[in-house]
């Protein structure tokens, strides 16, 4: 599974950052590749908080740049939201004990 984070599309935003190239070619590949690839309704939120905030940025953008970006996500046929289940806090709870030395 190929899931983008709020670090890739922050990344891929920012032309003045030096991630800006690599983040942006591996976001527009995933655009145009017909595999499958992920988000979720939290990334899409946090990349909205991040982008927008003016300590972050010094120019931060305007929140309605910022959804245009991620409207533009969404319409890639490939990409996928991922959403959390009704079974969500069982699985979280098989997974945690399963791994009973994850951290940070």
């Amino acid at each position: 599974m190929f899931l983008i984070d709020t670090n890739v599309l922050i990344h891929a935003a920012n032309p003045s950052g030096p991630e800006h190239s690599q983040c942006r070619l591996l976001l527009e590949s995933a655009r145009r590749s017909v595999a499958p690839w992920h988000t979720t309704w939290a990334i899409l939120y946090e990349f909205l908080r991040v982008i927008t905030h003016p300590r972050v940025f010094p120019k931060p953008w305007r929140v309605s740049d910022a959804w245009r970006f991620v409207s533009a996500l969404l319409a890639s046929r490939s990409l996928q939201v991922l959403v959390e289940t009704p079974r969500h806090g069982e699985v979280a709870s098989e997974v945690l004990k399963e791994l009973p030395a994850l951290h940070g």
